[in-house]
């Protein structure tokens, strides 16, 4: 005979789970339709994921991608994201590629351009920052004067990448990739340039650089931020 099972008739209450907090008043309802938060319309209720545990944006601090304080954005440009968004000649238009477009057009992906892809795909706010946030490629900043890319695919780090990259970093006095206070220049990391022959390579403003050392890393990019001095 299969041994005998005691339910007891009232049970232990399961404690609360520190990671599904319960929805207090101050997170508003779910709807069935999607599970991220709807900032497309101000008066619709937020959504949070299918456990009920309040995403990020309902946590004080924790948001959606901030930018830094801008100029308003001026008809032109507006005007400029809404033919990117609505004029793409493929036959599948997705959020991936209407996002592209955008950057296409205008070189980086603001607030207002994530809004009109929401509207032209018919998805929430948070489904377009998920996908534009997933792509470590879309810059959501203005895209500065100068662009430097130092390759680190595996012909340049054998052939010495790292000493190139650290180059880099200390004359345009970053700690690591990407935007130099002054707004003038970025530093990216590519994984490959396309000149493996000719390693280590560098592009600074898109002009290919190869067989770099250290020292003329430091002079091409010092040239090309000098460059602005004389015009």
């Amino acid at each position: 005979h299969p041994p005998t099972i005691s339910v007891p008739s009232n049970p232990p209450p399961v404690p609360p789970n520190p990671f599904i907090p319960s929805l207090s008043k101050d997170v508003r309802v779910a709807r069935p339709r999607r599970g991220v938060l709807d900032y497309r319309r101000p008066n619709a209720p937020l959504v949070t994921n299918f456990t009920n545990r309040p995403l990020p944006s309902d946590i004080p601090g924790q948001n959606t991608p901030k930018l830094r304080c801008r100029n308003p954005m001026d008809d032109a440009t507006r005007a400029l994201i809404t033919h990117a968004v609505n004029n793409q000649q493929q036959s599948t238009v997705t959020v991936l590629s209407s996002l592209l477009a955008v950057e296409d057009a205008i070189g980086y992906i603001p607030k207002e351009a994530v809004d009109s892809v929401a509207d032209r795909m018919d998805a929430t706010i948070n489904d377009v920052w998920a996908v534009a946030t997933f792509y470590p490629n879309f810059r959501f900043e203005p895209p500065t004067e100068h662009r430097i890319e130092v390759c680190w695919g595996p012909s340049c780090h054998v052939m010495g990448a790292t000493a190139i990259i650290a180059a880099a970093l200390q004359t345009l006095d970053l700690a690591d990739e990407g935007d130099t206070p002054d707004g003038k220049a970025t530093l990216r990391y590519n994984t490959c340039l396309g000149a493996c022959a000719h390693a280590p390579v560098i592009a600074v403003d898109h002009h290919l650089a190869g067989r770099i050392t250290p020292e003329t890393a430091r002079a091409k990019i010092v040239a090309s931020l000098s460059a602005d001095a004389h015009h």
